[in-house]
């Protein structure tokens, strides 16, 4: 007898140890929604209209839709680096993106002003007219009574 239930207390040890590991990671809820904010983030400042930046966001959401199947087969550890990954390339093409947009409005603020722009040298010139100096003012003239001196 006191084997048999030596022998049960271990398979029932086991089998919930065996239980234990199997369960693995919880469920990462959490870098699938930070996941999910950087490529909304990156959606928002049209990425998908920018070349390089859509890849890199296309990527993103390919990869969460990878971590949620995994997410659902008990995968957690692997949904976990599917999202971090995505996150990644959410993020990449939200830089992208926004680098994207600070230089067209460094452009049309170039373009704006008008006050320079580059000759076929490559050196910078002044636009015509945009740093000349006024005209000389008008001398006054004489008071009556008073002589003229040259």
């Amino acid at each position: 007898m006191r084997i048999y239930t030596a022998i049960t207390a271990s398979a029932v040890f086991l089998q919930s140890f065996g239980l234990v590991a199997c369960a693995g990671a919880p469920p990462p809820t959490d870098q699938m929604a930070a996941a999910e904010a950087e490529a909304r983030a990156a959606q928002a400042v049209g990425a998908e209209n920018i070349p390089q930046a859509d890849l890199q966001y296309r990527l993103a959401t390919e990869q969460l839709a990878k971590g949620r199947s995994l997410m659902k087969d008990d995968e957690n550890e692997a949904a976990a680096r599917m999202f971090q990954r995505a996150r990644a390339d959410a993020d990449l093409a939200l830089e992208l993106a926004r680098r994207d947009a600070a230089r067209s409005e460094a452009a049309n603020a170039g373009q704006a002003a008008g006050a320079s722009h580059t000759n076929p040298a490559g050196t910078m010139e002044q636009s015509p007219g945009s740093l000349e100096s006024p005209p000389p003012a008008a001398e006054p003239a004489p008071s009556p009574g008073t002589p003229n001196n040259p």
